[in-house]
């Protein structure tokens, strides 16, 4: 039920929160490795990060 409802969040998030947290999270990418793929600065990143897995954590209070 735990495994259903993350991803039921999972895909009310952006595509872009859903991307960065899985490449993170997921498949273990460091700040410094996705902040260079996507040409962004590293504490850029961070803040976008922390902000998507606030948004995960409402949404799934909200289950």
């Amino acid at each position: 039920m735990q495994t259903l409802a993350l991803l039921e969040a999972l895909e009310r998030l952006s595509p872009a929160d859903r991307e960065l947290l899985w490449k993170h999270d997921g498949e273990g990418y460091s700040l410094g490795e996705l902040a260079q793929q996507l040409g962004v600065r590293e504490d850029c990143l961070r803040q976008r990060l922390h902000r998507a897995r606030k948004r995960l954590r409402k949404l799934l209070e909200l289950e």
